[in-house]
């Protein structure tokens, strides 16, 4: 997919509709034919494809939405994007809880190119009670 010339036709924000239906057909025309950085092994929501119609456009694209609801499938993407690329990530997110053995590494270890850096932060959460006390 080619990279836009000029930015000025485009808005600062779109926001996306959710309930926008978008068939496969439909996201593989917005596609442009752009080979995809990844593939998913299920069928992606309206919002996953058009968030990765716009990553491709070379879009800064921002989700949010509740738990649970696949935000993770568009980080995915752009991160599949930077390694096609050869660019560098910096991805971050919260700790997953400390019952759990999930790693970053774990998650992503699938592409030989990638090199990972854990860089972590522990912090020390105080109540408000304790503060008062």
């Amino acid at each position: 997919m080619a990279q836009r010339e000029s930015r000025e036709d485009t808005a600062y924000v779109e926001v996306l509709d959710p309930n926008r239906q978008m068939s496969d057909e439909l996201f593989a025309e917005e596609m442009g034919g752009a080979v995809a950085a990844k593939e998913f092994p299920f069928r992606l929501d309206s919002f996953q494809m058009q968030a990765i119609i716009h990553l491709e456009r070379r879009d800064n694209v921002l989700v949010s939405a509740h738990t649970s609801a696949g935000k993770t499938v568009v980080a995915d993407y752009a991160i599949a994007m930077a390694f096609r690329s050869h660019s560098r990530v910096i991805y971050t997110f919260p700790p997953p809880p400390p019952h759990t053995s999930f790693t970053f590494t774990d998650r992503y270890n699938q592409s030989s190119r990638a090199r990972f850096t854990k860089i972590s932060v522990d912090l020390e959460y105080t109540t408000q009670q304790s503060l008062n006390t």
